[in-house]
């Protein structure tokens, strides 16, 4: 079982290993809490053709995982994935959360909007699988680096 400061550590070398970039590293909490309610925040910004981009990892209290997602100039503008930490598979978990937020770095996954009403909401899908027909249904796409950007004329 991991401390909380050695699952902050695993995450940031991951993240700095499926993104090939540096990490700003926020810790939180109070002095005189215990060394698990700590939060850990991992923050890296990319300005693109269409406005910022911001991708926040937190490494919550619980030791949990949060990826957040904000995109400027989009409704809406954030969108939000858990990943769950299970003791004793801290580090599958940790890389797992590293590899999905490497994969939308590397603009190998887009983020997506799609407005039906049901089965709609932000979406993540792969990069190369972006039909016409599918692209047809979204609203938006938007790419870490802006080279997939799509906007609904």
């Amino acid at each position: 079982m991991l401390t909380q400061e050695e699952r902050a550590e695993v995450l940031e070398t991951f993240l700095e290993r499926h993104t090939a970039v540096e990490w700003k590293h926020v810790r939180r909490g109070e002095a005189q809490e215990p060394a698990g309610l700590f939060e850990h925040t991992f923050t890296r910004l990319t300005s693109r053709p269409y406005g910022e981009l911001r991708v926040q990892v937190a490494l919550r209290g619980d030791g949990d995982v949060d990826v957040h997602f904000f995109v400027a100039g989009h409704k809406p503008d954030w969108i939000e994935q858990v990943f769950v930490v299970p003791e004793g598979n801290e580090r599958e978990a940790l890389e797992e959360a590293a590899e999905f937020v490497g994969s939308f770095v590397r603009e190998q996954t887009v983020l997506a909007y799609d407005p039906t009403f049901f089965a709609g909401g932000r979406v993540f899908l792969r990069a190369d699988a972006v039909s016409p027909e599918q692209r047809k249904k979204l609203s938006w796409i938007v790419s870490w680096c802006g080279t997939h950007d799509w906007h609904r004329p």
